[in-house]
């Protein structure tokens, strides 16, 4: 224990010498960190659901170097290191809102980070911060109105038990209440059943899995929750108009290039 604290008091003063060397040098420069005042600002604009506003802002106001912070010695570390944190901090003041799906807007966040790291050019990072703001400013225009609890517990529900077949009965038991009312509650306030939403956002997910990914459509059925292929190709149909290999063959760029000359003969124009 002794050991451990005397470890931990190093490095205390370690980070006490690095602080005050900070303060020095920005002090000494006269430059000061950013107010917290435009993260606030760009979570409001990001919480208005309107894009044009979040373009205009990211355009207008954000700077990524300047009085931000010097969080690494590297210049394309440091811009790193300043988007995921303000990243985070937008995570964490977007989720204040009762209506939001938490695991939804951790995983915006997730995508968003990943690409960070994955970025070797600077003014791409740039383009991955404003596509972050961008999603989330489409995931809460479509889904941050204000609404019953009970609708958010169950959205966050169908989103956890999304590889499972959903039984509605057994999502109300879990959230304390009865199926018919949980039904009469959501169908209120989403003017769908529950049931139409399930099936919506699995198809939904499907047609991200059919464009994104090269999985085979058995695979993606089973992913999905549903029953068996031909059930998954029904409700894909019934919501999308399309087949899940009509949609691959026209949104897959692999399958379109391999599937164009076999199966259709359209002009480009067509495969927009």
């Amino acid at each position: 224990m002794e050991i451990q604290f005397q470890l931990n008091q190093k490095k205390i003063e370690e980070l006490s010498k690095r602080l005050e060397k900070i303060l020095f040098q920005r002090q000494e420069a006269g430059i000061l960190h950013n107010t917290p005042l435009w993260n606030e600002e760009l979570v409001e604009v990001i919480l208005s659901g309107d894009e044009t506003k979040v373009l205009h802002f990211m355009e207008g106001e954000i700077r990524l170097g300047g009085e931000a912070g010097s969080l690494s010695g590297n210049h394309l570390r440091n811009l790193k290191n300043l988007i995921i944190c303000s990243v985070s901090s937008i995570c964490t003041k977007v989720m204040r809102q009762d209506s939001v799906d938490y695991e939804m807007v951790y995983s915006i966040a997730d995508a968003c980070i990943q690409m960070v790291e994955e970025t070797e050019k600077e003014e791409e990072l740039f383009e991955v911060a404003t596509a972050y703001c961008l999603t989330l400013c489409r995931y809460i225009r479509k889904n941050g109105g204000q609404y019953h609890p009970l609708i958010r517990q169950a959205k966050e529900y169908v989103f956890q038990h999304f590889h499972e077949k959903i039984v509605i009965e057994k999502m109300a038991e879990q959230l304390g209440t009865s199926a018919s009312y949980l039904g009469m509650i959501f169908r209120k306030s989403e003017h769908m059943t529950l049931h139409q939403f399930i099936m919506r956002e699995k198809v939904e997910r499907g047609k991200n899995l059919l464009r994104y990914s090269d999985y085979d459509l058995q695979t993606i059925s089973q992913y999905l929750g549903f029953a068996s292929q031909s059930h998954f190709g029904k409700e894909f149909k019934k919501y999308s108009g399309f087949t899940p290999a009509d949609y691959r063959s026209r949104k897959n760029q692999i399958y379109r290039e391999k599937y164009k000359q076999a199966y259709f003969d359209h002009s480009e124009e067509d495969w927009r």
